[in-house]
């Protein structure tokens, strides 16, 4: 039924956005070429600690120039990457949907752990959702490559840091569904680290959740549902609040290509990341992000 409803969303948005173009066609509108890259990068980055937000506003800026484009593409470009976080979610349904059958059980008092697990997403999407709310609009003024790579080099000493972490403490939770409360507060207080574009919201609860004693897999398991809730309801809030002018700037083809886009590069990535990290962790994504961080500051 989710899937479906997803399906309809999609093709309302089409079937409105292509009204709207022949009403509006002066409006301008996103290249597909540059919108089929932006559903490359987020189908990439939003399943890996590097932070898809900061590596989009950096391929707008490098390749497309976007601090030099018109203030309605600019427009229709920040509404466009709300739009394309719509493909990650549909690949996060698909890949953790055993977890999610059991918290929706749970929420019907059917599975006691579901719900256990359900109330801790929930504490720990608070503190990053009132944060995120009150501080919307102040946010997108740090939209820039300086701001990211900032990001980007704080994000990798947290790597570094919690790669010795884990090197020196011994993970202390059985289950993923038996988080305390308390440690589910404190992964969610991380979240709002993400807040700054470049940090990654991934890494940010990775981090909270090593730190309280989950391993990799089940920190990497808990801040995907997070980022399930998280996502969804900052991506439905946006949508609500700024739809009419996303379907008056964007290109309903364009959306659906982006969309599809995320989709598929995003399987690709979601299955293979958890091999990769069970034998590698997460250093390689601290150079990755220190290197490209200094790199933007020369550039």
């Amino acid at each position: 039924m989710r899937y479906l409803a997803c399906f309809l969303l999609f093709f309302a948005v089409a079937t409105r956005t292509y009204a709207d173009e022949t009403n509006e066609a002066h409006t301008e509108k996103i290249p597909l070429s540059q919108a089929v890259t932006l559903g490359i990068i987020q189908g990439i980055t939003e399943f890996l600690p590097v932070s898809s937000t900061g590596h989009m506003i950096i391929a707008n800026e490098c390749f497309f120039h976007a601090s030099r484009q018109s203030k309605s593409l600019q427009t229709a470009l920040n509404n466009y990457m709300v739009c394309i976080n719509f493909g990650t979610l549909l690949v996060l349904l698909l890949f953790f949907r055993k977890d999610i059958r059991r918290i929706l059980n749970g929420l019907c008092g059917k599975d006691t752990k579901g719900f256990k697990l359900a109330f801790n997403l929930g504490i720990a999407f608070v503190p990053a959702g009132i944060l995120g709310l009150l501080t919307d609009k102040t946010l997108e003024r740090f939209y820039t490559p300086t701001c990211v790579a900032t990001g980007l080099m704080l994000g990798s000493v947290g790597i570094f840091l919690i790669e010795n972490f884990r090197k020196t403490h011994q993970p202390c939770c059985d289950d993923l569904y038996d988080l305390s409360v308390a440690k589910a507060l404190f992964i969610g207080l991380l979240q709002t680290v993400a807040l700054w574009p470049g940090f990654s919201r991934l890494l940010s609860t990775v981090i909270g959740g090593i730190w309280v004693g989950l391993t990799l897999t089940q920190a990497l398991r808990f801040s995907f549902l997070l980022g399930l809730l998280t996502t969804a309801l900052a991506t439905s809030y946006k949508f609500l609040k700024h739809g009419d002018v996303l379907l008056q700037a964007t290109a309903g083809s364009t959306v659906i290509i982006g969309i599809a886009v995320a989709f598929i590069v995003g399987m690709a990535v979601i299955s293979l990341l958890f091999r990769f990290l069970k034998n590698n962790g997460l250093r390689i994504f601290g150079w990755y992000r220190l290197a490209l961080g200094v790199l933007i500051f020369c550039l």
